[in-house]
């Protein structure tokens, strides 16, 4: 690891903290960012994330307090450090004897830096300050701690353990490279295709799919990057359980290279021990729905097709609205955090926007009315409310990394910019707010600052912090 002294800390390392070993060189390392952080968290805890990514022992809180030795001048030579603040999977700390705030400075979880207390001297290395301290200063130092916590082992060994996952990615994803699923066709949101995993990366968090050649296939569009566990990822003969429209390929696929249905970890995929009940819905039925194709907008929609298994075809309602069969309706099913009752938005104070060529301002009791079409009824909407506490989740002002769904093999620097109940809008700093999208608060594609970092995955550099290429020609990633 190269030391750079910039004259403000002299503890500062390549990338503004002491990182993964595994950390991309073209990558945004959020050391940057943490530098110039006031007081306050602007992170959400990890526990926010723990259906979703890594955690490991003594995360968070309980963590802050502890005390580690790090060799800080990768020189062999150890100090005792406090921990005194966390942020994602970065723990800010302070060397014994330090007065000053300039020598404190931030660890990411993955650093092979440091360690539990007697590891120095268990190993015979010096043990040595970062700065001239008499000899009872030293003494005292140490004295301060006694009785005090230190950091467990088993938070570093899990630490590692998750950090090799870049070796055995498959550990995360449930898929393999080779199997078939069926995928939504990104080209044509209302069709489903068969696709072959091509490529698993950042520890089993993103892969690709490759589409089963078709006669309108061209090379841009026959591959595919979302994340395993994504709801628009199906079984093979998911869509003819379904009801939904299917453009079959001419491959011959063996039953071997099938992706078995236990792979599938979104609800109600696994359609064969799914009840057929009787829906509640029915063709017309008006509704808000978070926009896939312009996700800043919650906008008006309409159930255009009611498919076996509770799942919709919804149609964004506008000037070429048509229930019938159309290229730009998609499918959700009932249970869709992004399928919202009407009134929604007003009772969430966010901004509903209104169909394309709407006059006038927008009044849902005079739409229904002119469109002679009933609203969905709410008893019909999944409540979120009783599986958590969404108060206590994402905060307006948190730093996330987050998937750009637009170009969905990216992962960028993010803030919560709004919250409606179930929904957070992340906004991507650096980007327009016509960028902004609209995401689920437990969304499998959002993640803790320091993710990245931990995986071994490119995190995408704001352009306050460095050039960055045009949106549409950002790179894609290498195969690991």
């Amino acid at each position: 690891m190269t030391e750079e002294s910039n004259g403000d800390n002299a503890t500062s390392c390549c990338y503004g903290h002491f990182a993964s070993p595994d950390a991309p060189k073209n990558s945004f390392h959020w050391g940057k960012y943490l530098r110039k952080k006031k007081s306050g968290h602007h992170s959400p805890h990890l526990m926010v994330f723990s259906e979703t990514v890594p955690l490991f022992s003594n995360v968070g809180m309980d963590v802050i307090g502890s005390h580690l030795e790090l060799d800080l001048l990768c020189k062999k030579e150890f100090w005792i450090y406090r921990i005194v603040d966390t942020e994602g999977y970065f723990f800010k700390v302070k060397p014994l004897g330090g007065k000053d705030e300039w020598c404190e400075f931030w660890v990411h979880f993955a650093c092979p830096h440091y360690h539990e207390i007697t590891f120095a001297q268990n190993n015979k290395f010096t043990f040595k300050p970062p700065f001239v301290l008499t000899r009872n200063e030293i003494f005292d130092a140490l004295r301060s701690m006694q009785g005090s916590k230190t950091l467990d082992r088993s938070f570093q060994a899990s630490v590692i353990q998750a950090s090799r996952l870049q070796d055995h990615s498959l550990h995360v994803c449930p898929f393999k490279e080779g199997q078939w699923v069926e995928v939504m066709d990104k080209t044509c949101v209302s069709k489903m295709r068969r696709a072959k995993v091509s490529q698993i990366v950042a520890c089993g968090y993103l892969m690709e799919v490759e589409y089963e050649a078709c006669a309108d296939t061209d090379e841009e569009s026959s591959t595919y990057w979302i994340s395993p566990k994504s709801s628009l990822v199906h079984p093979i003969g998911w869509s003819n359980r379904v009801g939904h429209d299917f453009e079959a390929g001419t491959e011959q696929i063996s039953e071997v290279d099938i992706a078995p249905l236990a792979s599938f970890a979104v609800p109600l995929q696994t359609v064969d021990s799914c009840s057929q009940s009787r829906s509640r819905w029915v063709n017309n039925q008006k509704l808000e729905v978070v926009d896939p194709l312009n996700m800043c907008n919650i906008t008006v929609g309409t159930v255009a097709k009611v498919l076996d298994y509770n799942y919709l075809m919804i149609a964004v309602d506008g000037p070429k609205f048509d229930l019938g069969p159309t290229s730009e309706h998609f499918c959700l099913h009932e249970s869709s955090p992004y399928i919202l009752p009407v009134g929604f938005c007003k009772r969430h104070q966010v901004s509903l926007t209104p169909p394309p060529g709407f006059k006038g301002e927008f009044d849902w009791d005079s739409y229904l009315q002119a469109s002679h079409c009933p609203a969905a009824p709410e008893s019909n909407f999944k409540d979120f409310s009783s599986e958590v506490d969404f108060d206590a989740m994402l905060e307006v002002g948190h730093k996330v990394e987050s998937v750009d769904l637009m170009t969905p093999w990216v992962i960028c620097v993010g803030t919560v910019a709004q919250k409606a109940h179930h929904l957070v809008k992340i906004s991507y700093d650096s980007w327009p707010s016509g960028h902004d999208q609209w995401k689920f608060a437990l969304a499998e594609d959002i993640y803790p600052m320091g993710f990245c970092e931990l995986v071994g995955y490119e995190l995408s550099v704001p352009r306050q912090f460095g050039e960055i290429k045009k949106r549409n020609k950002r790179r894609r990633p290498r195969k690991f």
